[in-house]
C-alpha cells in the first residue's frame, strides 16, 4: 500500500481511492498510508450485484458496481452493504443488491462500474435504454431534457414511464394519508416526505403517449 501512495503523492495527485472486489479488508492500511503521503483517501468497494436479489442462488453471472464513500456515514453504509453481502448475498462471492443500495445508499457515490457494470454490459447487448418520466415536476423536466439531448447524441433509444403509487388520480389524497401513516407524521407536517405532483396514478396508453408526442 505505500508504494501505491507514494507513487501517487509524486504523481502530483490530490487523493487516490481504494476499490478493492467485493471486500474492505485494506481500508485501514489504505487509510493511514494516504494520509502518511498527505493524500485524501477516499475508501471505496467495487461491489457484486447479484442479478435475481442476494438471497437468489441459481444465478452467478453478477454485475459491478463502484461504490465511493464520500463521508462519514457513506462509509459507515459502504460497511453495512459489504458485511450484508457476505451474511446474506454470498454465492461464490459476497453479492448485495438494489435492495439493499437503495436502504444504504446515503453518503454514497455511486460510479457506473466497469465493463461488467451495471451500465455497460446492457449497452454490449443492446439492452440499454434512457428512462424518462413526466410527472410536472420542474426539476424532473431539467433531468429530462438532459437524458434526451444524452439519448440523441449517443443513439441511445428512449423509454417512457410513469412512477404509479396509486391507481386514479383521485386517490391522491389517499395516498398522501398513507404516506403520512407509514412515516408517523401528519398532514400539516411541511418538512414531511410528500409527493409534490397528484400525477403519480396508472395511466392509460394514450395520456403517455399525448404526454410524450414530442418524443
Amino acid at each position: 500500500m505505500d508504494p501505491l501512495c507514494r507513487r501517487t503523492a509524486e504523481q502530483g495527485s490530490p487523493g487516490i481511492a481504494l476499490t478493492d472486489h467485493g471486500v474492505m479488508f485494506g481500508a485501514m492500511e489504505f487509510y493511514y498510508a494516504a494520509r502518511e503521503h498527505s493524500l485524501v483517501p477516499i475508501v471505496g468497494c467495487e461491489a457484486y450485484i447479484a442479478p435475481r436479489g442476494r438471497f437468489d442462488r441459481s444465478v452467478r453471472d453478477e454485475a459491478h458496481v463502484t461504490l465511493l464513500a464520500a463521508d462519514v456515514e457513506g462509509y459507515r453504509n459502504l460497511v453495512a452493504l459489504i458485511s450484508k453481502g457476505f451474511l446474506q448475498g454470498y454465492y461464490y462471492k459476497p453479492r448485495i443488491d438494489m435492495e439493499l443500495l437503495e436502504q444504504h445508499n446515503r453518503g454514497l457515490i455511486v460510479l457506473s462500474g466497469c465493463m461488467s457494470g451495471l451500465c455497460a454490459q446492457p449497452l454490449l447487448r443492446n439492452r440499454f435504454y434512457i428512462e424518462i418520466m413526466r410527472h410536472g415536476i420542474p426539476e424532473q423536466d431539467i433531468v429530462n431534457a438532459g437524458l434526451i439531448k444524452l439519448a440523441r447524441e449517443l443513439e441511445l433509444p428512449l423509454v417512457a414511464t410513469n412512477d404509479s403509487h396509486y391507481l386514479v388520480r383521485e386517490d391522491a389524497s389517499a395516498h398522501d394519508v398513507l404516506l403520512c401513516i407509514g412515516t408517523g407524521k401528519t398532514v400539516q407536517d411541511t418538512s414531511r416526505m410528500k409527493f409534490m405532483t397528484q400525477e403519480f396514478y396508472v395511466k392509460s396508453a394514450e395520456e403517455m403517449r399525448k404526454l410524450f408526442a414530442d418524443v
